[in-house]
C-alpha cells in the first residue's frame, strides 16, 4: 500500500485533519484498490483501510504528519520510505498515463487517459509513486488500468471502520486467531480465490437490494434444488488450484513452461466441464445470477483451445523450449532456424558414404558419447586408416573417436544454429505468453465468476445449519431490524453438542422504538447479544441466510461500535481517550440509516462524569441522529431515560435467577441469557469476583462495603424524594404574586 498526504490543511475541519490517498496492489492477483479521503486527527479512516486491506508493505514519503506516521509505524506492515520528490504531482499524471498506455490490452489509450484524469490528483501522485516502486522489482506488469477498483462508495457498501471489524471479530477472534471469527464461521469455500472473494464480501457488505436479492435467490435454489447440474457444479469447484494467482504470474512473465502448462490444462478442464453443464443450465436453473455466472465464465474461457492444442505438454513438462509448440508457423525466425539446422543435418548425413569408404566399412553412422555428437568411432586396430587431418576427440582401449574437418566445420555451424534456435524459441515463447496474456481480463472474469459460485455454495453450507432463515430485506424510509429468536452465528459453533445457545428477539424501528437500553449482571450476555444483532445485520448485507427463526432487516448505510476497555500506550492514549475518540467518530458520522452499538460508554472515568457522557451521547443519538441504538450500561441514571423518551427508548435486561447458597447469606446467580423487559436493579459484580476465585475474606469485606454504600445511596435517594415532595407541596400552598 502506498500512502500520499496533502501538505495543505483541510479547511473548515478539525485540527490536524488531512487529505490522504492510498493505492493498494496485490502482485499475486493483480487486484488494485485506490481511494482519496479526508481523515480526522485520529486517522480512523486510514486505520479502517488498514484493517480491510491488511497490507504487508507500506510505502510513504519522507515527510508525513505525526498523526499518520504514528499509525503507520505501529502497524504490522513493513515500512518503506521514498524520497519526497517521488510524490511530486509535476509529471505524475504523465508518468501514470505513459505507463498504462504502453500496455497492450483491449482498452484504447484515449479511454485510459480519460480514466486517469478522472482520478483525484493525490491519487495520481500515489499511483505514480507505487509504479516507481514496483518497477524496481519487476512487479509492475500486473498493474492494469482495467483492474483499478475504488475502495468504497457510500451508495454501494455498508461502512464499517477498523473498530467495528475488531469489536465484532469479523476477521480475527478476540484471541487474534482465525477460528472464532465471523469469516471462519462463513468460509466453506473450496478454492483459494473463492475464499478471497468471500473476504471481500464480508469486508464490504452491499447496500444494493437487487444484488442481495439475486444472491438470496441463488442460495435458495442451490439449497433446495436436486438437479444434477448443481451436483456437477460442486464437483467442478473441487480441487481447482489457485489459478487466479497463476494468471497473474503469467502477466509478470515469471512463469515457466511446466507452470503455464498446468494453468492451461486447468483452464481447459474448466471449459470442458462448464460446456457439459451449459446445455442444461436454462432448463434446470431458475436463478438469473447462476445462469449468467456459468454462461459468462464459459464465454470468457472459449479462447483456451488454440493455446492448449499448440502447446507440447511433454516438452513443457521437460522444460524443452525448442519443442514447446507443435506449430511454429507464426514465428518465421524459428522456422528459418529449423530449416537451417535440417540443412546442416542433411549435409552431415551426405558425408557418411565417403567416411565409410575411407575406413573400409560397408556402412557407417555417427555416434554420441557423453553429449559429444557426430563422432567417428574407429577400432584401435584400424587407426592407421585414419587421415592425419582428422581431429581426435576421445580414446578408449577398444576405440578412438574422431571428427573430420568437414564434420567439425558442420558441427560448429550446427551448434551455433542450435544456440540461435534456443534464443528464437525463447522469443517465440514470450510472444506465445504475450498472446495468452492478451486474454488476461477475460480469464480473470471467468475465475471471478467461479469464485462467486464458490462463495454461494459456501453460504449454502451456512444456510443448512439448524435455525437459519432467509431474511426479508427492505429499502424504505423507515429503518427496521426485526429478528425473531436470533442467535450469535459463531458462538454456537464453538459449543459442544450438549450445550445450547439461548435465542433472543430484537425489534428496533426508527419511527417507533429505536433504542434498547440493556442492563443486567456482569457476564450475563449483554455484549454477546448486541454483537449478534450486528453480525446478523452484516450477514444479511452479503446475501447470506441468518441464524434466526425469521428476520426483517432494512438496508443500512453503516455499523458503528464502541465496546471494550483498552488503551494504546505507544500512542499516548488512555482508556477514556480511546472511548471518547470512538464515540466522537460515531456522533459525527452516524445517520438515520446506521446501527450503533455502545457498550458501557463512560466506564473509563468517574461515575458522575461517565454517566454524564453516556446520557449526553444517547440524547444526541435519539434526538439528532435518530438511528437504531443498542446501549449497554450499568448506570441507573441512563436507565431513567426510558421515562424521558417514551416510545423511543426502552429498558431491557439479561434475565437471571438469584438465590442463596445452602440457605446462607451468600448470593448465587444463575444466568438465563434471555433479554427481558425492564432494567436490572444491580450489576452483581461480586458474583464475577467469586467466579474468578477471589479469596473469600475479600469477598466478605467487599460485600459489607457494597451493602454500606447501597444503604447510603438509598438513603440519599429517599431524602431527595422527600425534599421534592416538600418543595412541591410548599409551592402549592404559597400564594402566587
Amino acid at each position: 500500500m502506498c500512502i500520499a498526504e496533502s501538505p495543505d490543511t483541510v479547511p473548515n475541519s478539525q485540527p490536524k485533519s488531512a487529505n490522504l490517498a492510498i493505492v493498494a496492489f496485490d502482485p499475486s492477483t493483480g487486484d488494485t484498490v485506490y481511494d482519496s479521503f479526508e481523515d480526522g486527527p485520529c486517522r480512523e479512516e486510514l486505520e479502517r483501510r488498514f484493517e480491510h486491506l491488511d497490507p504487508a508493505e507500506i510505502i510513504v514519503p519522507q515527510t508525513i504528519s505525526q498523526e499518520t506516521e504514528r499509525l503507520v509505524k505501529h502497524s504490522s506492515a513493513r515500512l518503506e520510505t521514498l524520497e519526497d520528490g517521488v510524490f511530486n504531482f509535476t509529471g505524475a499524471l504523465v508518468q501514470v498515463a505513459d505507463f498504462f498506455c504502453a500496455q497492450e490490452d483491449s482498452e484504447s489509450n484515449s479511454q485510459k487517459l480519460n480514466s486517469m484524469s478522472d482520478l483525484p490528483p493525490l491519487t495520481v501522485v500515489c499511483l505514480s509513486a507505487l509504479i516507481h516502486h514496483l518497477k524496481q522489482f519487476g512487479l509492475a506488469r500486473a498493474l492494469r488500468s482495467n483492474s483499478l477498483r475504488h475502495f468504497t462508495s457510500d451508495s454501494r457498501y455498508v461502512k464499517m471502520d477498523a473498530t467495528v471489524l475488531r469489536n465484532l471479530e469479523i476477521f480475527k477472534s478476540g484471541l487474534g486467531t482465525h477460528k472464532g471469527s465471523l469469516i471462519w464461521a462463513l468460509d466453506h469455500t473450496r478454492t483459494k480465490f473463492g475464499s478471497r472473494l468471500l473476504h471481500d464480501w464480508v469486508s464490504q457488505p452491499v447496500r444494493d437490494l437487487a444484488i442481495l436479492q439475486s444472491r438470496q435467490e441463488a442460495i435458495t435454489e442451490l439449497l433446495q434444488s436436486e438437479s444434477a447440474v448443481v451436483q456437477q457444479l460442486e464437483k467442478i469447484l473441487d480441487g481447482i488450484p489457485d489459478i487466479d494467482r497463476g494468471l497473474t504470474t503469467c502477466i509478470h512473465q515469471r512463469i515457466g513452461p511446466p507452470s503455464l502448462c498446468a494453468v492451461l490444462r486447468t483452464l481447459g478442464k474448466l471449459q470442458t466441464d462448464l460446456e457439459s453443464v451449459c446445455d442444461f443450465v436454462d432448463a434446470d436453473l431458475k436463478s438469473p445470477l447462476l445462469q449468467d455466472l456459468i454462461k459468462d465464465a464459459l464465454f470468457n474461457l472459449s479462447n483456451i483451445g488454440p493455446f492448449l492444442q499448440n502447446l507440447n505438454q511433454q516438452a513443457a513438462r521437460d522444460g524443452d523450449k525448442t519443442k514447446l509448440l507443435h506449430d511454429y508457423s507464426a514465428f518465421p525466425s524459428v522456422m528459418k532456424r529449423i530449416d537451417e539446422i535440417s540443412s546442416v543435418t542433411k549435409q552431415l548425413d551426405n558425408l557418411k558414404p565417403a567416411i565409410a569408404r575411407k575406413l573400409g566399412l560397408l556402412k557407417f553412422d555417427y555416434i554420441t558419447v557423453s553429449g559429444q555428437e557426430f563422432l567417428i568411432e574407429v577400432k584401435q586396430n584400424q587407426k592407421k586408416s585414419v587421415p592425419n587431418s582428422w581431429r581426435k576427440i576421445s580414446e578408449t582401449k577398444q576405440a578412438i573417436r574422431y571428427r573430420s574437418p568437414e564434420v567439425d566445420s558442420l558441427y560448429r555451424e550446427m551448434s551455433h544454429l542450435r544456440e540461435q534456435l534456443i534464443n528464437d524459441c525463447h522469443s517465440a515463447w514470450l510472444l506465445f505468453l504475450s498472446d495468452f496474456n492478451a486474454h488476461y481480463f477475460a480469464h480473470k472474469r471467468a475465475i471471478k465468476n467461479l469464485a462467486t459460485l464458490d462463495v454461494l455454495f459456501s453460504l449454502v453450507q451456512v444456510a443448512k445449519q439448524d435455525g437459519y432463515c432467509r431474511p426479508t430485506l427492505l429499502d424504505s424510509e423507515e429503518t427496521i431490524i426485526d429478528i425473531e429468536k436470533g442467535r450469535h452465528p459463531v458462538i454456537p459453533l464453538l459449543f459442544t453438542s450438549t450445550e445450547q445457545f439461548v435465542s433472543n428477539n430484537t425489534r428496533l424501528k426508527s419511527d417507533e422504538e429505536c433504542c434498547m437500553i440493556l442492563s443486567g449482571p456482569n457476564m450475563g450476555g449483554k455484549s454477546c447479544y448486541i454483537r449478534q444483532v450486528a453480525l446478523i445485520a452484516i450477514m444479511a448485507h452479503i446475501g447470506s441466510y441468518v441464524p434466526a427463526e425469521c428476520a426483517t432487516i432494512s438496508i443500512l448505510d453503516s455499523v458503528f461500535t464502541r465496546m471494550g476497555a483498552r488503551d494504546e500506550l505507544f500512542q499516548g492514549r488512555s482508556t477514556l481517550m480511546l472511548e471518547l475518540e470512538e464515540a466522537s467518530v460515531i456522533l459525527r458520522r452516524a445517520t438515520c440509516k446506521s446501527l450503533v452499538l455502545l457498550d458501557e460508554l463512560g466506564r473509563g472515568t468517574s461515575s458522575c462524569d461517565g454517566t454524564s457522557i453516556a446520557i449526553a451521547t444517547l440524547h444526541h443519538l435519539l434526538t439528532e441522529v435518530r438511528c437504531l441504538i443498542l446501549f449497554v450500561t450499568h448506570y441507573p441514571a441512563v436507565m431513567e431515560l426510558e421515562n424521558q423518551y417514551v416510545g423511543k427508548a426502552r429498558n431491557y435486561h439479561m434475565a437471571f435467577i438469584l438465590h442463596n447458597k445452602d440457605g446462607g447469606s451468600e448470593e448465587i446467580l444463575t444466568f438465563l441469557y434471555e433479554v427481558t423487559c425492564g432494567s436490572a436493579g444491580r450489576s452483581y459484580g461480586l458474583n464475577v469476583a467469586r467466579l474468578a476465585n477471589v479469596p473469600q475474606c475479600l469477598l466478605q469485606r467487599a460485600s459489607e462495603k457494597a451493602q454500606m454504600l447501597e444503604s447510603w445511596t438509598v438513603s440519599k435517594r429517599c431524602a431527595l424524594q422527600q425534599f421534592k415532595q416538600l418543595w412541591q407541596s410548599a409551592n402549592l400552598n404559597y400564594p402566587s404574586k
